[in-house]
């Protein structure tokens, strides 16, 4: 089965099932406007990325933590990899899978 484009935007944002879910809700819900969809989507995001770019960098920095390397923090692969990680693990998950992946 193709993988759809929400599908993809999900993963790339890292949505977890509850965002996604409230997503497609409040979608359907908006979607019998034109115009007020196209308000919640600019909303949506705008809230969005405020919310998440605290909470990731929060995260990354208690990853850093548990790896006892604060600098790691700044790092464009660590901010990326703890990016790709964020809403799907715990802090501590990705500590240590960014432990495995480093010591290759």
């Amino acid at each position: 089965m193709s993988e759809t484009f929400f599908h993809q935007m999900a993963d790339s944002e890292g949505w977890s099932e509850t965002t996604q879910i409230d997503l497609l809700l409040r979608y359907i819900s908006a979607q019998q406007d034109e115009t007020g969809f196209a308000d919640f989507l600019a909303q949506y995001c705008e809230a969005d990325s405020q919310d998440v770019g605290h909470e990731a960098e929060r995260f990354t920095r208690e990853v850093a933590e548990h790896l006892d390397n604060q600098d790691l923090a700044v790092d464009p692969a660590f901010e990326s990899f703890c990016g790709n990680a964020f809403d799907m693990l715990t802090s501590r998950q990705t500590a240590e899978r960014w432990r495995r992946t480093s010591a290759k």
